[in-house]
């Protein structure tokens, strides 16, 4: 496994140590898709806008992706654990599931 620079500026926690941290783009429909589907799940994140954060820009970059919204999961010693790019509900719907109290709200 490679190293890789880690980028996590905010260090809220989602719970078992982890933190999710959206980038994203003013005008990036996915990213305000994204945002909405973790909402409806009661997900805490941090949003990094990469048009005015240089050094999260890079940090993406350096992860291979070209578009946004980028999702990074840190763990607790704020390591990038798992990090995906586009809308994927999904991906967000699996580790996030819905409570059957969520559902009938």
């Amino acid at each position: 496994m490679t190293a890789r620079t880690t980028h996590n500026p905010h260090g809220r926690t989602i719970g078992a140590g982890r933190t999710i941290v959206l980038h994203t783009t003013p005008t990036c429909q996915q990213c305000t898709a994204t945002k909405r589907f973790l909402d409806n799940r009661n997900v805490r994140y941090d949003v990094i806008d990469l048009t005015q954060d240089r050094d999260a820009h890079v940090f993406v970059t350096k992860l291979g992706y070209t578009s946004a919204p980028v999702i990074v999961i840190f763990n607790e010693d704020g390591e990038p654990v798992q990090d995906w790019s586009g809308f994927r509900p999904d991906l967000i719907s699996a580790m996030f599931p819905l409570h059957a109290e969520a559902v009938q709200a």
